[in-house]
């Protein structure tokens, strides 16, 4: 009987407990989606939980749903010319980076010169100085064509220097340094942000013959000079504008090197093979003699010109040839007196402004038919130092520009002197602007610009 009755109590417990559970339980919600309104609450994202809230009649229920958690992916972005490479890691969802790690350096603008408004004849135009890759515009600018674009291949008639149409023509340009101490500004970057900033149509490049120079270095060394000359000239030429070739003895240092006959077999050598190279250059002159000193003549000079002069012209018979002379290629007197038999050449005159005041040698030889190029000049002292002479330089460019007499400066250099343009070696070495030239640079591309009619 006991047996019965615990066996019936257990059988009630069981549907008491049953019944219980089944009043307390939630409705299947998923059993009956239909029947019940669903308001999503609150998404669920990456890093937080959403909430999904049911309501039927007066029910309501709320379902947690879990946050999703990053999708984690691996992008890499290129270089640009101002920010880095990156390999960035990125959820692919909400876009939140969570690591990054720069691959590559930034590339830097990499600039060219745009023309705007053209310069035809002589006329203003404008440029932009922009970055070809992102297109930013650095500077906008005014210029002048006065380049082989316009003049073509020029030559001499009496004491003028003149175009392919027979108009008189005046260049205007810098000088480099000796090519194996500052040869690095020998590249198209420097030599297009030097020629866009002074508005120069010519530059110089001056071959050392002595202190360690071309003919007194290891053969090695002698090629990369010479192949650096070949350079400077194909850039300029690229650039629009007229080269010289400087052979710049001088004898600074090596006695011997004041008279030009010292080196006279190599200057026969080099201008052989480099009149051959650039046989196809219309736009090249060839000095072949910087300055003859001590107590080098004119005889000394001429001999060695009627000796270079045939070999140039064998290789390049309407060659411009310019011809130094003695004390520094300030004696125009001996070569008016007694000239050389050969066309198309010039006699080179170098002065520097705060030590030779007197412009009556320049202005007398002219008058007397001389053909004159003053391949070489400064505002200051003559050993390339000390103060400018603002006075004497100004006068000496009325003389000049009044004559159609072209001029070269020295010189394109960071080096000490006072004749270095340049006032620091820059990253890219093409910084000509004001703040990075000293006082002699500023001087010489306002009175450029002043002659150009490009200043306001």
């Amino acid at each position: 009987m006991m047996k019965k009755i615990s066996k019936l109590l257990l059988i009630i417990i069981c549907c008491f407990t049953f019944l219980l559970i089944g009043c307390e339980a939630e409705p299947a919600i998923d059993d009956d989606y239909h029947n019940w309104d669903k308001v999503v609450v609150k998404e669920a994202t990456c890093t937080e939980n959403g909430l999904i809230r049911y309501t039927k009649g007066s029910d309501s229920r709320e379902e947690v749903i879990d946050a999703l958690g990053h999708d984690l992916i691996e992008e890499a972005t290129g270089p640009t010319c101002t920010e880095y490479g990156k390999k960035v890691t990125k959820c692919s969802r909400c876009g939140k980076v969570i690591s990054y790690q720069n691959v590559a350096s930034p590339l830097g603008h990499n600039y060219i010169y745009k023309v705007v408004e053209e310069s035809i004849d002589g006329s203003i135009g404008k440029k932009q100085k922009v970055c070809e890759v992102c297109g930013m515009v650095e500077s906008e600018y005014k210029y002048v064509n006065n380049g082989y674009s316009r003049f073509g291949k020029l030559h001499v008639e009496g004491t003028d220097l003149v175009d392919k149409d027979n108009n008189p023509v005046q260049l205007i340009g810098l000088s480099t340094h000796g090519l194996h101490w500052y040869g690095e500004y020998v590249n198209e970057v420097s030599l297009a942000a030097c020629k866009e900033a002074f508005n120069v149509n010519l530059f110089r490049f001056s071959l050392y013959t002595s202190e360690n120079g071309y003919c007194e270095c290891s053969e090695k060394k002698k090629e990369e000079l010479y192949n650096r000359v070949l350079e400077g000239v194909r850039i300029a030429t690229k650039l629009d504008m007229y080269a010289i070739v400087d052979w710049h003895m001088l004898g600074e240092e090596n006695d011997n090197d004041k008279n030009p006959l010292y080196y006279k077999e190599q200057a026969k050598e080099f201008f052989d093979r480099i009149t051959k190279d650039l046989a196809d250059y219309d736009n090249v002159f060839y000095e072949i003699m910087n300055e003859p000193c001590g107590k080098t003549t004119w005889a000394d000079c001429k001999t060695y010109a009627e000796e270079i002069i045939p070999i140039i012209r064998a290789n390049k018979p309407d060659a411009i040839v310019l011809v130094g002379n003695p004390k520094w290629s300030s004696d125009l007197v001996s070569p008016k007196n007694n000239p050389l038999s050969f066309t198309n050449i010039m006699y080179t005159f170098h002065f520097y402004a705060a030590d030779i005041k007197d412009t009556t040698k320049v202005t007398k030889a002219y008058a007397a038919g001389l053909p004159i190029f003053v391949t070489e000049h400064g505002g200051m002292d003559a050993d390339g130092d000390g103060a400018l002479d603002r006075d004497s330089t100004a006068k000496w460019y009325q003389v000049l520009d009044a004559r159609n007499i072209s001029y070269v400066a020295w010189n394109i250099s960071h080096s000490k002197g006072s004749s270095a343009i340049l006032k620091a070696k820059t990253a890219n070495l093409d910084d000509f602007s004001n703040t990075n030239l000293k006082e002699w640079g500023i001087y010489y591309k306002a009175h450029i610009k002043a002659r150009l009619g490009l200043n306001g």
